[in-house]
Order: structure tokens, then sequence, then C-alpha cells
């Protein structure tokens, strides 16, 4: 009753011509799982869309039980622009934190197709301290925004803990300025934080950042390949080279030893053992 209230009795007007606004202008990609959204912008047009169209969405988007993520699949197929509506934007957020991760998931890939106008609404209520959810929210921001959130990324991460913290380290990859941030961590955190440092680390350029992973030690040519694949720092490609040719030289001297030679050897240890 609110909504037909405003729209019958909210008035607005400026001077000009009335022009249309494209709906949406959009140009993004889905890779390894994640979505990435590069010079976009999105333009959104007001449609009266009635009730009945909309409330099947809300009740998918808001109820509980199974059958929801086909119901939202099915409806979105069918009428895509209901995701756009400003009833359903805060809907979307909550939906980041359903018991399915699937439908969850299915909804992050929509907030990030929305784009810039969902930035506020995912970072109201965050909460640093929170679940799944939050990590999404990180996610999408990220995914949206990049460098532009860079100071919500840092003023939430020295709060944050465990994967929130680590999403938020993944952030950092955006800014160049967050280099000394990033090496700052390097000494403090351990494990899966470390590993999403270095990975960020990777995408920064400059001497310092190249000297760095000159003469860091790699465990193995697939640890390479996770930390350093997805940059896109200029000095990347000539690393991998190198590493992908000590790797084929091992190869080679590997298949150089003489046939039987290595089973020699381990049966000799295996009888002094004896």
């Amino acid at each position: 009753l609110l909504d037909a209230f405003l729209i019958t009795q909210g008035q607005s007007q400026v001077e000009g011509e009335q022009k249309d606004i494209d709906m949406l202008n959009l140009a993004g990609n889905d890779k390894d799982g994640k979505v990435e959204v590069e010079d976009s912008e999105c333009l959104l047009k007001y449609k009266l869309i009635p009730y009945s169209r909309l409330y099947p969405f809300q009740n998918a988007l808001t109820s509980t039980g199974s059958g929801r993520q086909a119901l939202l699949r099915e409806a979105y197929e069918l009428d895509p622009e209901l995701i756009f509506d400003y009833r359903i934007s805060p809907l979307l957020v909550q939906a980041l934190g359903d018991t399915y991760s699937e439908k969850a998931d299915m909804v992050y890939t929509w907030i990030i197709w929305i784009g810039k106008p969902m930035v506020p609404l995912l970072k109201e209520g965050f909460d640093s301290n929170g679940k799944k959810d939050m990590v999404r929210r990180i996610n999408a921001i990220s995914a949206i925004a990049g460098e532009n959130e860079n100071e919500f990324y840092r003023n939430h991460l020295e709060e944050s803990k465990k994967e929130i913290r680590e999403a938020f380290i993944f952030a950092l990859r955006h800014n160049q300025e967050n280099q000394q941030l990033l090496f700052d961590l390097l000494k403090t955190e351990k494990g899966k934080l470390k590993n999403a440092v270095l990975w960020s680390l990777s995408f920064m350029e400059g001497e310092e950042a190249r000297a760095f992973w000159d003469s860091h030690t790699f465990s193995s040519g697939s640890e390479m390949a996770d930390l350093l694949g997805n940059s896109d720092a200029s000095y990347i490609p000539g690393l991998l080279a190198k590493g992908l040719k000590e790797g084929a030289m091992k190869l080679l001297k590997a298949e150089e030893q003489e046939p039987g030679q290595g089973d020699s050897d381990a049966c000799k240890k295996k009888t002094k053992q004896k």
C-alpha cells in the first residue's frame, strides 16, 4: 500500500527535454567461478512493476524450504528486470546468507550484474565478524568497485578474522598503494592468510615487488601457478616462463637417468636397512 501511495502521490519536475535512459550497458565475464566487471556502468530505468509480478520473486528470496532456487531461476529467466526493482535489491543482499549456498551464489552473480547501485546496500550493516554472507559481500564489492572501495577494505581489515580477513586481503590487490601494507602483513599472517597476502602481492608493480618474487622460493610448480597465474603485473609472465623452463629441465634430467638405476638404488637402500 505504501508503494502504491508513493507512486500515485509522488511528483517531480525538471526543465528540459525528456530522454529515455538505457536500462543496462554492462560488460562482464565469469572466470574460475569469479565474476569480474570491467569498464562497466549500470544505468537503470524506472519501471512500474505490479506487485502480482513481484510477490512470487520476493517470497522465493525470503522464504525457507527446498525448491526456492529453481523458482528464482525460472522467475529470473522469464522476467529478468525484476532484479532491478528497488524493492528487490535489499532482499538480494539478504539472500547472500541463505542456508543453500547454490542459491546464495546465484544471487551473488545477479548482484554483480546490477553493479554500482548495489554497493551502498552491500556496505550497509556490514559485520567484520560475520559469516559467509559477509565474505560474499566483500567479493561483490571488490568485483563491482575494485580500487574505488580501497578505504572500505583497509578500514575493516584490522578488526576482521578468518575468511572475512582473507577476502579483504584479496581485495587489496586492486590498489598499488597497498603494496607496503601487504609486505607488513606478510610478516604477521600465517597459513591461508599468508597465501592470500602472497596472491595479492603478485598484482603489485615496481622494483620492490619484482625483487621479492625473483628471490621467492616456490615449493612446487603448482604453487607458483596458484600464486602468480591470475596476476596482470608486467613482470609475471617472465617469472612463469622461467619456472616452466626450470621444471622442464628437471624432467629432462630425470629421463636421462639410466634405466633401472632408480630401482637399483632403491633396492640397495632397502637391503642396507635390513
